[in-house]
Order: structure tokens, then sequence, then C-alpha cells
């Protein structure tokens, strides 16, 4: 390899195996032509100079980026398990995925710009609440996928599951043991809360327990659980049970409640949502709902792959089953069981 460059070029490849700099650039692209063992030799050479594809001279030619743009909440652990689950489902179908974070200071619309900047072919949207015009907007540059929301925006595909199933057999399962002072901690004004709010007041009258309807209104934050805490410790009366409108609320709750000696479940019972990785944690063992990311990602992944490598066009709406996972937060048993059932 010439001594006056660091990076070695396809040209530097093409000279160790001894074919031309335009059938090794065949073999990065995975183009025809190329017999399997040159293929082998070419990679192998590649390996040994310490070659790395130029990503973005590559894409100023290539008519087709093969990037999957993904918008997330950095904050949020559960959007980070999805993003992994994402990326390996992307992975096997010949896609790499370009993280946008949102962030405090960086908006969602400024995200999907982002992305859209960079390339990407299609968008999977986790949590959004850009709306309806916004999202139609978007569907006309470009295939979104948006999970965890409804939206009946055509042209935009939904991954999601049923939300207010999900907080009902939260509410049924507490109920069952015995509790009737059920707050929820609600999460916000967008479509996702709303959702699970309105579960969880349906689940309520289901039970006749209309009465006892007691929304606690805040955010999807662990502060928004602390705060929430304080509200019900000044109180002259508990309710038995707090279900929060996800897990990172619900942990917020669990600290202040502990640090203040109320013991869960003993003097009250706390579930959240999402079956993120802390509420596994064995020293939480939060009861929570699992939104199955795994299958998420797969059926977001699928749609985009079907619009951009297919010839689908029709609009598709997946809604999965959410899973009750019950933990030591609730119920203080022997032989705890994590499905569908105290």
């Amino acid at each position: 390899m010439p001594a006056h460059r660091d990076r070695p070029t396809m040209q530097d490849i093409a000279h160790r195996v001894g074919v031309s700099k335009a059938l090794v650039s065949l073999v990065f692209r995975n183009a025809p032509g190329p017999s399997a063992e040159t293929r082998q030799r070419v990679l192998a050479a590649a390996d040994e100079l310490g070659y790395r594809v130029n990503r973005a001279a590559a894409l100023m030619t290539a008519k087709r980026s093969h990037l999957i743009g993904v918008m997330a909440n950095i904050r949020s652990t559960f959007h980070a398990e999805l993003v992994e689950e994402i990326v390996a489902e992307a992975d096997r179908h010949g896609y790499e995925v370009v993280l946008g974070a949102v962030t405090p200071t960086h908006a969602e619309a400024a995200v999907v710009e982002t992305l859209l900047s960079y390339r990407c072919e299609a968008l999977i949207l986790l949590g959004s609440e850009l709306d309806e015009a916004t999202l139609a907007g978007l569907a006309q540059r470009a295939p979104v996928v948006v999970i965890g929301r409804r939206t009946s925006c055509p042209g935009v595909d939904v991954v999601r599951t049923a939300d207010g199933r999900g907080i009902g057999k939260v509410v049924d399962h507490l109920v069952a043991l015995g509790h009737n002072r059920i707050s929820h901690l609600g999460g916000g004004s967008g479509t996702i809360p709303s959702d699970r709010r309105t579960g969880y007041t349906r689940a309520m009258r289901r039970h006749g327990l209309a009465g006892e309807i007691d929304v606690i209104e805040g955010d999807l934050t662990e502060r928004s659980g602390m705060q929430a805490a304080d509200t019900l410790l000044a109180r002259t009366q508990l309710p038995t049970a707090v279900i929060a409108a996800n897990d990172q609320s619900a942990i917020g709750l669990l600290d202040r409640l502990l640090r203040a000696g109320v013991t869960v479940p003993g003097d009250i019972a706390v579930a959240g949502y999402d079956d993120s990785m802390l509420a596994k944690l064995a020293h939480i063992d939060l009861t929570t709902v699992s939104q199955e990311p795994g299958q998420q990602a797969q059926r977001a992944v699928a749609a985009i792959v079907e619009r951009l490598d297919g010839d689908r066009s029709d609009r598709v709406d997946v809604v999965l089953e959410p899973r009750l996972v019950v933990r030591h937060t609730t119920f203080d048993g022997e032989n705890l069981s994590q499905s569908d059932a105290p």
C-alpha cells in the first residue's frame, strides 16, 4: 500500500487480489458478476488491509441508500429496547438504521428533517406525537411507520399494542387481589397517554368503581412519578394501588414512596406499562404490561420493506395484544407467574 496514505482504497484491494477496481466495487455492492471465489478473495484482502467502505461517498452515487431513519426518545428505556430490535430486524433485510434522538432541544419535527436529509428511504417513528397533517405530509415524502400510537392518517402504517386493553388487564388484576381505591398516574395529553387513561377509566366503570376513579396528571418521566408520590403522601388516605402510564414514571413513584417508608405492595401496590429492562431488575420487580417489542420491530420493518421493495401501497394497521406481567410490586405471593394472571 502506498506510504503517503493511511486509509486503504478499493484500488489497493484490486492490486492485492489482481482484479480490476470495477470488480471490487461489484463485490462491495453485492452486485451480480463476481464468482463466489473472487468475492471471498476480495473480502479477505479487505480484512487484511483494514479497508472500510466509505459510506458517505457511496451514498452520493447510489440510487438507493438502504437507510431507515428511526426517531426515538433517548431517555426512554423502552425505546432503547425497540431500537435494538429494529436494528437487528433491518439488518436481516439488508438495511441499516440511522437513529434520530428526540431531546428537550431537538423536537420531533427537527429530528425527522435531519433523518430525511441523510437520505433515509423510510421512517419509523417511536411514540410520535406529531399531528395528523404533519404525518400526512411526511407520508408524501417517504414511507412512514408509527409505533405505539393510533392514527387514521392515509399512507401512514401503524404498529401498536391495544393500550386500553393493556391497562384494563392491570385493573382486572388489582381488583382480583381485592383493590378498589385504584389511582392512575397519567402521562400527559398525547395520543398514547390518552388511550391508557381511557383504558383505566373504562375498566374502573366495568368493575363498578366509577366513584373511585382518580387520575393524577403527570408525564412519562421519573420526576413526574416522584411528584405524584408527593401528591399522594399529602392526602389523608392513600389509594390501595396506583397504575402509572409507563414504567419510568412508576419507578419515580416507587422511589419516593419507599423513601417515605411506604411499603410496596404492603401499603400500596404499584404497576407500570412497557415491561422495560428496568422493570425486570430484581430490586424493582415491577408489575407492568409488555408491548412485545420484538414483534413490533418485526412488523414495522416488514411494513417498510413491503413498501420499498414490494408493490404494497395499501395502509396496514397492526394491533398486537398486550401481555400483563405480574411481579412483586402488586403481588407478594410465592411461585409468581409472569403471564396474564395473578
